[in-house]
């Protein structure tokens, strides 16, 4: 949870150091946490009701175990930042249907997975193309190099100011 959290707002360096600033820089152009904090306002009340227990249960947790959470915190010198407050609910909701496998040797190795689809729009035909790979638990390549995402494109988007 706390690597996913840290990998959704771009915030791995702040433990790993330099060699997860790309990973950062990548989150964060990506806008995953952006899109959380985005989302909230649209949420049916009672999302916000079930959120805001998640992150009730999770502070419970953290405050009855502090001084026995998993070893990662204590060899990193972290706190788990995994603590979020109920009126936060992006935190809860910055990464539940991403996952990333992030090889920081090689990024052209790097796998990720999130459902439903590359679209959050009902009529594209990406809409739902993530659903069944990701209930197999199945990734696919990261694309990090302009070269690899241009031979990937199946076109472009051009957006310009009036």
């Amino acid at each position: 949870m706390e690597l996913n959290r840290r990998i959704g707002s771009g915030r791995l360096a702040e433990i790993f150091g330099e060699v997860a600033l790309e990973a950062d820089r990548l989150s964060r152009r990506l806008g995953i946490h952006r899109a959380a904090i985005a989302e909230v306002p649209r949420l049916p009340e009672h999302s916000e009701r079930i959120l805001g227990a998640y992150a009730r249960g999770i502070n419970t947790y953290i405050d009855r175990y502090k001084n026995k959470l998993p070893l990662e915190f204590t060899l990193l010198r972290t706190v788990c930042m995994g603590a979020t407050l109920p009126n936060q609910p992006e935190t809860v909701i910055t990464v539940p249907s991403y996952r990333q496998i992030v090889n920081m040797a090689d990024l052209s190795a790097s796998l990720s997975g999130h459902s439903p689809g590359q679209s959050g729009h009902p009529g594209s035909k990406h809409y739902d193309d993530f659903i069944k790979p990701w209930l197999k638990v199945e990734h696919h390549p990261m694309l990090f190099e302009r070269d690899e995402i241009e031979a990937h494109a199946e076109g472009m988007l051009y957006m310009q100011p009036k």
